[in-house]
């Protein structure tokens, strides 16, 4: 059977909060679509700057930028960048692991970054408990800055991803 990738886990669940933001969307003229589409484009592009910096000593021409990155980054040990996975229950993509100050984290780069959801936390929960990291982070591309998520409910995510991947193979099952 199919494993769900751990966005496909996240899909599960009602987002009332994109309703809102897609109608925002329209109501300014715009396509969902060509504005994933370009944000898209612009992550891809940020995540392989950072990666080509971060691995390969690639310069970055914007000074400020890695001014940014190394206020982050500068003292961690860079242990992967995208890396995929699969385990018994799911796969997923990782955008980043480190090691930073003794502390092994996994963390998601995000565009702008304004208050963790749900989403977020069965995210990096589920990487979490795939690579065996202490920590989870959201690292703000907008801002970058890095911003340490909270555990406190950690074992209530991890059963919530548990029981998306039985909805999941059940759903399979059913079509």
């Amino acid at each position: 059977m199919k494993k769900p990738s751990v966005t496909e886990l996240c899909d599960i669940l009602n987002k009332p909060a994109l309703l809102n933001w897609a109608n925002k969307l329209g109501l300014q003229g715009k396509s969902i679509k060509s504005y994933s589409k370009n944000v898209l484009s612009d992550g891809t592009r940020r995540h392989k700057e950072i990666e080509d910096y971060l691995l390969h000593g690639v310069d970055i021409d914007d000074i400020s930028l890695k001014e940014k990155i190394e206020s982050i980054f500068g003292s961690s040990e860079i242990i992967s960048i995208e890396e995929s996975f699969e385990n018994d229950h799911y796969k997923g993509r990782c955008d980043i692991r480190f090691i930073k100050d003794g502390i092994n984290y996994v963390a998601d780069f995000k565009r702008k970054f304004k208050k963790p959801y749900l989403e977020h936390y069965i995210q990096l929960i589920a990487y979490k408990i795939h690579f065996g990291s202490e920590k989870i982070a959201i690292i703000d591309l907008s801002e970058f800055k890095m911003i340490e998520l909270s555990l406190y409910n950690e074992n209530e995510v991890k059963e919530l991803i548990y029981n998306l991947v039985n909805i999941y193979n059940l759903k399979q099952k059913m079509i």
